[in-house]
C-alpha cells in the first residue's frame, strides 16, 4: 500500500495544482484546486485500480491537465465520491475491495 506522501508525490498534474492528501481509518481524502477549471471540464474514471484525473480550464490563462494515479487494491472503486465546489476538488477514496472500475461523478 502506498504512503500518502508517495500519493501526493504521484499527483504532479501538468499545471500543477495545489493538491492536499488526509487519510482516516475509512477512506483518503484527494483535494485538489481547481480554480477556474469548471465542474463539467473535470473528468474522473477509474479503470481497474488506476484513477484517471482530466481536465481543462479555458481562457487566455488555459490549460489542460492529466493524471493517472495507481489506487491499488484498498481502495473501493465502487463508493468513490467527488464533488467540485468553489474551485475544489474533493475525491473520497473509500478504503475497502477492489471492483473492475466506473466513471465517478462529480455533484
Amino acid at each position: 500500500m502506498p504512503s500518502l506522501f508517495q500519493i501526493y508525490k504521484d499527483l504532479n498534474l501538468t499545471h500543477t495544482p495545489e493538491c492536499r492528501v488526509e487519510e482516516t481509518d475509512q477512506a483518503y481524502f484527494l483535494s485538489v484546486d481547481l480554480a477556474g477549471v469548471k465542474k463539467e471540464d473535470i473528468t474522473i474514471d477509474v479503470v481497474n485500480t488506476q484513477l484517471v484525473l482530466s481536465g481543462k480550464r479555458h481562457g487566455e490563462y488555459g490549460y489542460e491537465f492529466e493524471k493517472k494515479l495507481q489506487l491499488g487494491d484498498h481502495v473501493n472503486i465502487d463508493a468513490i465520491q467527488a464533488s467540485h465546489v468553489d474551485g475544489l476538488l474533493t475525491i473520497e477514496l473509500p478504503k475497502g475491495s477492489k471492483s473492475n472500475g466506473r466513471k465517478v461523478t462529480i455533484s
